[in-house]
């Protein structure tokens, strides 16, 4: 199975218990820090991508851990907490088809915990849910197309593609913000 149960258990602890404190972040932060905050760490996360960072030594537990606790604050925050995730363990030489089978387990799960913390800090309205339903169709036609594009282009132009596209959302973000 191409799925890491073991890896996957690890970085969902962490990520669940952390997406709570991050929703309640959310609902109580002022909308040009919340912006900036994303901002720069989109920023950090396609620097340390397109530079190559990788460990030296392999994951260690605490490191899976601490990736799940800090993936899961940005997943309340804006459910970007696995780029966070896919980030750390490319760099930690996990196998790609490794890492996103996982993801996709992790996604599952991650959101369930972000929606229940969302409920509770009063962020979920019918609005919400009917714009979620139709921001359905757009979402599948998206991994439509990437997995299209997973299996048709070379990795490393795949990963420069999602990269810059990263790198360009967060220069304009905080631009928008500061500016």
């Amino acid at each position: 199975a191409e799925i890491d149960y073991s890896l996957l258990k690890i970085i969902t602890i962490g990520s669940v218990i952390a997406s709570f404190f991050g929703v309640w972040v959310l609902a109580n932060i002022h909308p040009d820090w919340h912006q900036i905050l994303m901002s720069v760490y989109l920023l950090f996360i396609a620097l340390i991508s397109l530079l190559r960072f990788e460990f030296k030594k392999p994951a260690t537990k605490f490191r899976l851990y601490m990736t799940g606790l800090i993936a899961g604050f940005y997943n309340g925050m804006a459910a970007l907490g696995g780029i966070f995730v896919a980030s750390m363990l490319t760099s930690s030489r996990y196998p790609i088809k490794n890492v996103r089978a996982t993801m996709v387990v992790y996604f599952f799960i991650i959101e369930v915990a972000f929606f229940t913390g969302a409920y509770i800090n009063n962020l979920v309205s019918k609005e919400v849910v009917y714009t979620s339903f139709l921001m359905c169709i757009p979402m599948l036609f998206g991994i439509f197309l990437g997995a299209k594009l997973f299996t048709s282009l070379p990795e490393k132009t795949l990963k420069q593609m999602v990269l810059f596209t990263l790198l360009l959302l967060s220069l304009a973000g905080l631009v928008k913000t500061l500016l």
